[in-house]
C-alpha cells in the first residue's frame, strides 16, 4: 500500500474513532442534564410526615393498665441496698438519686449518681440510663422514686425505689423525711361508699408520635406543674372533721384488707385494676384524688398513672400504716417498727444550687 492510501485509511480510522468519543461524550452529557433537573411537583398535595398518635388517652390507658397489672409493687430496705451497692459493690446495680442536687451534695450513697425528680422524664437523662442493670431510685421518703420507677419502667427499664429513701439510710432530717416514729391510729370506718360514673379526662398532646412519646410528654407535664406529690395524714384527718369535702379518697388495697377498715368515704379499687377503663370513670376529674396504699410506695406508683392520664392525684404521706396501728387493718406492721440505718453517706465539697420545690417530698 502507497503511502497515500495508507494516509487516507489513517485519515478515516481517526474520524471514526472521534465521532465515536463525541457520541459518548454527548451521551453523558445528556444522561447527567436529566438527572439534575428537577422532578415536577404537584403543589396540590401535602408533604406526607409521620402520622402523630391518634386515641391519646385510650392508648395510654392500655399500657397503664397493663403496668398495673404486671408490675406489683417492690422495694429494696436501706439494709439491702447498703449491702449490695456499699459493702458487696454488686456492678449489677445502679443507684440514681433523684433529691435536689443540693441535698445530694450534702449527702449520697457512694457511687450514686444524682438526677433531680423534676428532670426524671428529660429524654436527654433517659437515654443516659443503662438498660444492662437494676436502677436502684432514691428520694426524700420513697414516695417520689416510686413515681420515677414508675416512669422508667413504663419506658423500658429495670427500675426498684428504696424504701423509705434517704430517711431510711439514716436520720438527718437535713438528707431525708424521717420515719415517723408512731401512727396517729385515725378512726376506721367499714361502711363502703357508693360509686359514681364520672366522664374520662381528654388528653392532647401535640407532637407525639408512639406511647412512649406520649408518657414522656404527660410526666414533663405533670413534673413542671408545681403540684406536690403527697397530702399528709393530718390534712386528710382535717378535712374529714370539717366536712370539707375537699379530697376523693381512693384505697387502693386489697379488698379484704380494705373491708376490715379503711379512712371514711375512701372508695376502694385494688392497685392491679386502678387504670382499667371501668373503673376510671369511678374517679372524679374535678377534685383531688388522694391514694392511700399500704406504704405509700404503691399509692405514689398509682399517682403517677393517675396524672399521667389528666387526674389532680396524690399520695397519702406514709401510706395506711400511719393512719392506724392496727395490723390486722393496715395489713403490715405499722410504721412505728422501722428505724433508720445509719448508714455512711459520701460529701461532696462543692455548692450545687437546685430546688426540689413543690416535687420534693421533703
Amino acid at each position: 500500500m502507497d503511502k497515500r492510501k495508507r494516509k487516507l485509511l489513517q485519515n478515516k480510522s481517526f474520524l471514526i474513532v472521534m465521532v465515536l468519543l463525541m457520541t459518548f461524550v454527548f451521551a453523558g452529557c445528556n444522561n447527567q442534564s436529566t438527572t439534575n433537573e428537577p422532578l415536577p411537583t404537584n403543589t396540590n398535595e401535602p408533604v406526607q410526615s409521620a402520622k402523630e398518635l391518634d386515641n391519646q388517652f385510650e392508648e395510654l390507658q392500655k399500657v397503664s393498665a397493663e403496668y398495673l397489672k404486671n408490675n406489683k409493687p417492690e422495694y429494696l430496705t436501706a439494709e439491702e441496698v447498703y449491702q449490695k451497692v456499699v459493702v458487696e459493690a454488686d456492678q449489677s446495680y445502679f443507684v440514681v438519686d433523684v433529691r435536689a442536687a443540693a441535698d445530694f451534695a450534702k449527702g449520697n450513697i457512694e457511687g450514686s449518681v444524682n438526677i433531680p425528680y423534676a428532670t426524671a422524664a428529660d429524654p436527654n437523662r433517659i437515654a443516659n440510663l443503662p438498660k444492662d442493670k437494676k436502677i436502684i431510685v432514691v428520694c426524700y421518703s420513697g414516695h417520689t422514686a416510686n413515681q420515677t420507677v414508675t416512669l422508667w419502667k413504663m419506658l423500658g427499664y429495670d427500675a426498684v425505689p428504696m424504701l423509705n429513701g434517704m430517711g431510711g439510710w439514716l436520720s438527718n432530717p437535713e438528707l431525708g423525711t424521717p420515719i415517723l416514729k408512731a401512727s396517729f391510729n385515725y378512726p376506721v370506718v367499714t361502711a363502703e361508699p357508693k360509686a359514681t360514673t364520672n366522664n374520662l379526662p381528654t388528653i392532647q398532646e401535640e407532637g407525639v408520635f408512639n406511647v412512649n412519646d406520649l408518657i414522656m410528654k404527660r410526666s414533663q407535664a405533670y413534673l413542671t406543674s408545681g403540684k406536690g406529690p403527697v397530702v399528709k395524714p393530718e390534712d386528710v384527718m382535717a378535712d374529714l372533721e370539717s366536712k370539707g369535702n375537699s379530697f376523693f379518697v381512693l384505697d387502693t388495697r386489697d379488698m379484704n384488707d380494705y373491708k376490715k377498715g379503711h379512712i371514711e368515704g375512701a372508695l376502694n379499687i385494688p392497685y392491679s385494676s386502678v387504670a382499667d377503663a371501668e373503673n376510671l370513670k369511678k374517679l372524679p376529674t374535678n377534685k383531688k384524688i388522694v391514694v392511700v396504699g399500704y406504704t405509700g410506695n404503691d399509692a405514689s406508683q398509682v399517682v403517677r398513672v393517675l396524672n399521667q392520664l389528666g387526674y389532680d392525684s396524690y399520695a397519702m404521706l406514709r401510706g395506711m400504716r400511719v393512719w392506724t396501728s392496727d395490723a390486722e387493718i393496715n395489713g403490715i406492721a405499722p410504721i412505728q417498727t422501722e428505724t433508720a440505718g445509719e448508714f455512711p453517706v459520701k460529701v461532696l465539697n462543692v455548692d450545687l444550687n437546685s430546688s426540689g420545690g413543690a416535687a420534693s417530698c421533703g
